[in-house]
């Protein structure tokens, strides 16, 4: 991964319009998930390989009928938003462009690591909700 942490993105690509859009979507997803995100601050939390977006606070988020921490919540939007990212970066032909790796290689990297990122109940959320 060529980003240490979600500012980064900027120096990735010379469209800062793909990072901008990339933040607002974070927002959009995490409110149509529940109706109790009124918002917050997000930072970068650095992982063993990457980094990871989340939620800095220690609100519960009421998502369908389960209770998540700011965690959870976080590394399910998390999810939902780098694969749409991707899909979307394919459907309009930049897949060749380096945001869309490095986008790519950050949701392989929470793929890979989130069995070390949330304990068992939270990851029974985590795929519960995607699913």
């Amino acid at each position: 991964m060529k980003t240490n942490k979600f500012e980064d993105l900027y120096d990735i690509t010379k469209n800062w319009q793909l990072v901008s859009l990339l933040e607002r979507t974070y927002f959009t997803v995490a409110q149509h998930l529940s109706s109790n995100y009124k918002g917050g601050y997000w930072e970068s939390e650095k992982l063993e390989n990457g980094w990871l977006f989340l939620l800095a606070n220690h609100t519960e988020y009421k998502v369908d009928n389960e209770i998540l921490n700011s965690k959870t919540f976080s590394c399910i939007v998390n999810n939902i938003v780098m694969t749409e990212t991707i899909n979307a970066l394919y459907e309009i032909g930049l897949e060749n462009d380096s945001f869309f790796f490095e986008i790519y290689d950050l949701l392989g990297n929470l793929n890979s690591s989130i069995h070390k990122i949330l304990t068992e109940v939270e990851l029974t959320q985590y795929y519960k909700l995607l699913d």
